[in-house]
């Protein structure tokens, strides 16, 4: 490495550290941050730029949210976007598919029947 760099490597090294949490017994003290078993890693703290350099300002991180089973998602992925034009046969074959989904993964008794019929709806507000 050209020794210009070297000063700035070792910047960008020790800031990587910083945000990956090995500085926090002090900033004289390397430690590698612990991670309990089954715990998803630590997301890094996020700085609010409004709280001066002082050390203060660190957020705490936002946990993950609970992981959800695979086919919900892609269930929840097929959904069209709101105020979309979403015909009654294409309704009545997602929610058969989520039925069919909720019985593989969850216990119970029983299945869900799903089909179509015509329903009164109350009017649509003039926009």
């Amino acid at each position: 490495m050209a020794e210009k760099q070297n000063e700035r490597a070792r910047k960008v090294l020790e800031r990587s550290a910083d945000q990956a949490g090995f500085f926090e017994h002090g900033k004289n003290r390397l430690v590698m941050p612990g991670i309990a078993p089954g715990q998803p890693a630590r997301e890094t703290l996020k700085t609010d730029p409004g709280i001066g350099s002082n050390g203060g300002g660190q957020t705490p991180p936002t946990p993950p949210p609970p992981p959800r089973h695979p086919f919900i998602e892609g269930l929840l992925q097929t959904l069209p976007d709101p105020e979309e034009d979403w015909p009654a046969a294409g309704r009545v074959k997602w929610l058969q598919t989520a039925a069919n989904i909720f019985d593989l993964i969850y216990k119970g008794d029983g299945g869900i029947k799903i089909e179509m019929a015509m329903a009164q709806r109350s009017p649509r507000p003039s926009e």
